[in-house]
């Protein structure tokens, strides 16, 4: 279950951001917002997933660097999918 949360909590750090905050919409043939939020990313989502790691960490009993892993499986398919669009 921790992994699960730490999974959906690093891609909500990664998106929300994009709904807060003016930056350039992208278009893509499937969520564009994901699309948006990877070619968006900056220091608010970084901060995020900062603090989002700790606090799983803290609730957590598995290992840390899973949950990182997890956390951050969200940036490494979003770069994916940007790779491919391009």
């Amino acid at each position: 279950m921790q992994i699960g949360v730490a999974m959906a909590l690093g891609f909500v750090s990664i998106v929300v951001p994009i709904f807060f905050m003016p930056v350039r919409a992208y278009d893509a043939p499937l969520f564009p917002w994901i699309r948006t939020a990877i070619e968006n990313l900056g220091l608010v989502s970084l901060l995020l997933l900062i603090v989002s790691g700790a606090f799983v960490g803290l609730i957590s009993s598995a290992r840390f660097w899973l949950l990182g892993f997890s956390a951050s499986a969200a940036v490494f398919a979003g770069q994916q999918i940007k790779a491919k669009l391009m």
